[in-house]
C-alpha cells in the first residue's frame, strides 16, 4: 500500500490556476484538480472539496456525488481524470483557501492519501480599484486637445460609478464608455488602464447577470 500511495501522490496536481493567485478585485476562477492512475490496476479515488464561505460555484464537472462538493472517480489503469469547477470569489477583500482531501477507496475502506490547497487573495474592492485607475489616467501626458477630451470623458464616466450605490447596469454602461474613450486616444498608450477596466467590466457583467437571474426567479 505505501508504494501505491507514493505513486498516486505524484499523480495528483492542481492545474490552472497555479497554487496561489492574486486578484485586484473579485473574479471568476477556474479550478481543476487532475487525478492520474499510473498503476497497472483500476483504482477509486474520492475527493472532498472544501470551498470557502461566501464563494459561489457555477459549474462542476463531472457531476458530484449526493454528498455536496464530493466526487468519487473510478480510474482505470494508466488513465487520468480532471475535476473542474468555476468559483466566484466574493465582493470583498481577503484570502480565500480552497482545499482538496483525497482518499483511496479499497474494499469499501477509505484511506486519506493527500490534501492540497489553493489560496486566492482579493486585494481591493471594485471602487477602490476605480479610484486608482482615475489617478493613473490623470497622470497620462496626453498631447492633443482631442485626446484630452477623450481622457476627461473616460474619467467622467468612472466618477459617475463612484457616485452610485448599486445600479450595476448603469455602472457597466459607464465602464464600457470609459473603455471606448481610452481606445481612441492616440498620443499616449493607456493600454494598462484599459486592461484594468476590462476586469472591472467583467465584474459588473457578473453583477448584472446575477440581478437578472434574481428577477426571473421571482416571477
Amino acid at each position: 500500500y505505501p508504494y501505491l500511495r507514493n505513486i498516486l501522490l505524484h499523480s495528483i496536481e492542481y492545474l490552472r490556476p497555479q497554487k496561489s493567485s492574486n486578484s485586484v478585485i473579485s473574479r471568476l476562477v477556474p479550478i481543476e484538480l487532475n487525478l492520474s492512475n499510473p498503476t497497472s490496476k483500476e483504482i477509486v479515488i474520492k475527493v472532498e472539496e472544501g470551498i470557502p464561505q461566501n464563494v459561489k460555484v457555477y459549474f462542476k464537472y463531472p457531476e458530484e456525488e449526493q454528498e455536496k462538493d464530493t466526487w468519487k472517480v473510478k480510474l482505470p489503469s494508466n488513465s487520468s481524470q480532471s475535476i473542474l469547477y468555476i468559483a466566484e470569489l466574493p465582493y470583498e477583500t481577503g484570502s480565500f483557501e480552497f482545499s482538496s482531501k483525497i482518499y483511496l477507496i479499497e474494499n469499501e475502506k477509505e484511506t486519506k492519501i493527500d490534501e492540497k490547497s489553493l489560496v486566492f487573495n482579493v486585494e481591493k474592492k471594485v471602487k477602490e480599484a476605480i479610484r486608482e485607475i482615475i489617478v493613473e489616467l490623470e497622470k497620462l501626458p496626453v498631447q492633443t486637445m482631442k485626446d484630452r477630451a477623450l481622457l476627461r470623458d473616460a474619467i467622467y464616466h468612472l466618477e459617475r460609478i463612484l457616485g452610485r450605490n448599486g445600479e450595476s447596469w448603469l455602472n457597466l454602461t459607464d465602464v464600457l464608455e470609459a473603455i471606448d474613450s481610452l481606445k481612441k486616444i492616440e498620443s499616449v498608450d493607456p493600454s494598462l488602464q484599459r486592461k484594468s477596466l476590462i476586469e472591472i467590466m467583467l465584474f459588473y457583467e457578473r453583477r448584472v447577470a446575477e440581478e437578472i437571474k434574481g428577477n426571473f426567479s421571482e416571477l
